[in-house]
Order: structure tokens, then sequence, then C-alpha cells
């Protein structure tokens, strides 16, 4: 027993001094782990439900975009295929 008391006095207390630390009953402890499982599965639902509208809008947000950025590459387009004609002409 000796032996364990000087154990012991090389072991600090994770507990603030002065403090206790409060007791949960497993009851109470499944209860809210119940109410927890069950709101996850409401706001995966939620999510799921809510997923393809995020996309629908997503994608018309970015549709002017993407238009712009097209007829952009069409006109760089153009103008490359002149620039091309220019230098073929002064080449012959």
């Amino acid at each position: 027993m000796a032996d364990q008391s000087s154990a012991d006095s090389h072991v600090q207390s994770l507990q603030p001094p002065g403090t206790t630390i409060p007791t949960v009953s497993m009851g109470a402890l499944e209860t809210k782990f119940d109410q927890l499982l069950e709101l996850m599965k409401t706001q995966t639902m939620a999510i799921r439900e809510q997923t393809p509208a995020i996309k629908a809008m997503a994608i018309r947000e970015q549709t002017p975009a993407i238009k712009a950025m097209e007829q952009e590459l069409k006109d760089h387009g153009e103008k490359l295929e002149t620039l091309r004609k220019d230098a073929v002409k002064s080449q012959s």
C-alpha cells in the first residue's frame, strides 16, 4: 500500500479544485443521443430535398456568365481568323 500512495502523489487531477463533476444518468444520455440522431435524420432529409433547388439556382445564376464567356470566345475566334487570313494574304 505504501507503493500505491507514492504512485498516487504523482497523479494530477484534471478537475479544477473546488468543483464537482456533474453526474448524468444513462437514461438521460440515451434520450439526448436519440434526440441528436433524430435531428441528424431531419437535417439529412432537408438537405436532400433542398439540393435539387440549390443546383437549379446555381445553374440559373451561372448561365448568363457562361453565355458571356461563349460570346467572348466566339469574338476572339473571329479576330484570330481575321489575323490568320491577313497573315496568309501577306505571304502570297
